[in-house]
């Protein structure tokens, strides 16, 4: 049985009709593949009275849906008027009133997350002395970028013109000398660097250590 997904419309109307038919809750709840205590469940919340309508309990369930998302601490005033006062008035950042709260161990710790959000939803517009209106203007840097998930993060890429694919036929079959692919190796504290460089044919391997003047171009690459 699958006691964890919602009821769904379709399965409310079944509820209904074998309800009014005499079915026991132990009938329904294997005729529809749940379990006892979600039928019950689904009674108990969704009825008006003794009468049970599948129309009104879906609306019931969308209803409760709807108001079920995570309510932010900047909705407690308490917790907003501190981050208030050290944002629009001490001017500290969204780190600093997160990390000072922490420090202090007051009794609702709030996410340095959290205050972005609130300040890019606009909570603390018209909030500042300044007369600035929107509160993002004051922010020292604008926190995460955020974007949607068919975003690709572009900065930092170099393009490479030599793909892999693009090369030829017999580099790709080994059958030719004189086709090298080379690749760089960064020790683990950084400061030391080796270009690799390998023969597909001969499958031979030249190892060379940069200078240091060179090291910084590699990290580049």
């Amino acid at each position: 049985m699958d006691h964890y997904k919602h009821i769904t419309i379709d399965e409310r109307e079944t509820i209904f009709l074998m309800r009014n038919h005499g079915n026991s809750l132990r009938e329904i709840a294997s005729h529809i593949k749940k379990s006892y205590s979600t039928i019950s469940r689904e009674l108990s919340r969704n009825s008006t009275g003794k009468s049970y309508s599948p129309s009104k309990a879906q609306e019931k369930y969308k209803q409760r849906k709807g108001n079920c998302g995570r309510v932010s601490l900047l909705s407690n005033p308490q917790v907003f008027e501190v981050v208030r006062e050290h944002f629009c008035e001490d001017l500290w950042s969204p780190e600093e009133i997160s990390n000072r709260l922490a420090v202090e161990k007051y009794p609702v710790q709030i996410s340095t997350t959290t205050i972005y959000r609130g300040i890019f939803n606009g909570l603390f517009d018209n909030l500042f002395k300044s007369g600035s209106s929107s509160a993002v203007r004051h922010l020292r840097h604008h926190g995460k970028s955020r974007h949607n998930k068919a975003y690709q993060e572009k900065r930092g890429k170099i393009p490479i013109p030599n793909k892999i694919h693009d090369r030829s036929r017999e580099a790709d079959n080994r059958v030719e000398i004189g086709h090298w692919e080379g690749d760089t190796v960064l020790g683990k504290s950084g400061k030391a660097c080796v270009v690799t460089l390998v023969d597909r044919n001969l499958v031979t391997c030249l190892l060379v250590k940069l200078l240091k003047e060179l090291q910084k171009q590699s990290r580049i690459l």
